[in-house]
């Protein structure tokens, strides 16, 4: 898969798989001439990213959990991006666990990011940015979690 650009990447959606690993679809433009071809892929990966990635993605539960009034502890699982410019917007997929147990997953409605409904749109809007220069990284340049190696010391 030839690298783009980080410019050139627009994430679209990102889901933590129950192994560490990651799905990432993003799409990039391609051009030849005067044709310009947008590409949309998608992969799985089942190595660990980096704390930088799981990081901001764990950061998002504070925004999911003003949307859903909820003060339970949330935890992202998926992140899907659309739109662009004043129309860019953002789905945050949570779960939580329910009285017996089980897991309950909750969406929040499109947070547009243009507007200022919740008064933190911008912040959130910087965060998906990062999000969207980690999952590059770690598709395109390997960023993943330092597995640390201890000798044994008999």
């Amino acid at each position: 898969m030839k690298k783009p650009d980080e410019w050139n990447f627009k994430l679209t959606k990102l889901k933590q798989q129950k192994n560490g690993g990651l799905t990432v679809e993003w799409q990039q433009q391609l051009s030849t001439g005067d044709a310009v071809t947008t590409n949309k892929i998608k992969q799985t990966s089942n190595d660990i990213p980096h704390p930088d990635l799981t990081n901001v993605i764990k950061d998002l539960h504070v925004y999911a959990n003003e949307i859903l009034q909820t003060d339970v502890v949330l935890d992202v699982t998926r992140v899907a991006v659309s739109g662009e410019d004043e129309n860019r917007g953002v789905l945050i997929t949570c779960i939580m666990d329910s009285k017996a147990g089980l897991p309950i997953s909750l969406n929040t409605h499109r947070v547009k990011i243009a507007d200022e409904i919740y008064g933190w749109e911008a912040e959130l809007d910087e965060k998906i940015d990062k999000l969207n220069t980690e999952a590059f990284e770690y598709i395109y340049n390997g960023k993943q979690a330092q597995l640390e190696m201890f000798d044994e010391q008999e």
